[in-house]
């Protein structure tokens, strides 16, 4: 219901609603590059900066979603920041091997400041990966995840199954096992007992 209230009232729109669940399967056909992009992740000197995670428009939410899962399963300090707060000051933390990932729907009107940013990260030295967005976004990247064949409504819900393998593949590699992340419990107290 939400993405039909995103996105425009037409037949087009409807035919590719209908195509979500197939392009959440087809993410995870994306597993081996998941894999590859973890052992660069993994890497001694990748892990030292904190990592910056970014997205735009509605792929913030899977952005956001992909920061937390670095940290709660691989233990890695991830920052959290939409386009805007980004580019507004602290992409002064961006230096020399700063790893970015950056995620991306693969068309709408904010795909372009997303492949900007992606050069920014380059052009300041930082290393852009990204998960998603189109040809350009992913040549604007050192690595990238493809993502779905969707509208940017309706990209959120496949675009967060490259960010899941991609943690998955990365605790591997961490020798973590990401199912028993240390401290997470699956029942949220939040009274008295």
């Amino acid at each position: 219901m939400l993405a039909s209230a995103l996105g425009p009232d037409d037949r087009s729109f409807d035919a590719a609603m209908a195509r979500v669940p197939e392009a959440i399967a087809a993410m995870l056909d994306t597993a081996p590059d998941a894999e590859r992009l973890a052992a660069t992740l993994a890497a001694p000197g990748r892990r030292d900066a904190p990592m910056i995670v970014s997205g735009r428009g509605l792929a913030y939410s899977t952005a956001l979603e992909l920061a937390l899962k670095l940290e709660e399963t691989c233990y890695l300090p991830a920052i959290g920041l939409s386009h805007a707060d980004l580019v507004h000051g602290p992409i002064a933390m961006l230096g020399p091997g700063t790893p970015a990932l950056l995620v991306a729907a693969g068309d709408g009107p904010v795909l372009s400041g997303m492949t900007a940013l992606a050069r920014s990260v380059a052009e300041r030295g930082g290393r852009a990966y990204g998960v998603g967005g189109d040809g350009a976004f992913r040549a604007a990247c050192e690595a990238a995840l493809p993502g779905p064949d969707l509208p940017e409504a309706l990209a959120p819900m496949a675009l967060v199954v490259p960010c899941q393998l991609l943690v998955e593949a990365l605790a591997r590699r961490l020798g973590l096992d990401p199912d028993q992340p240390r401290g997470l419990t699956k029942i949220t107290q939040t009274g008295t007992p």
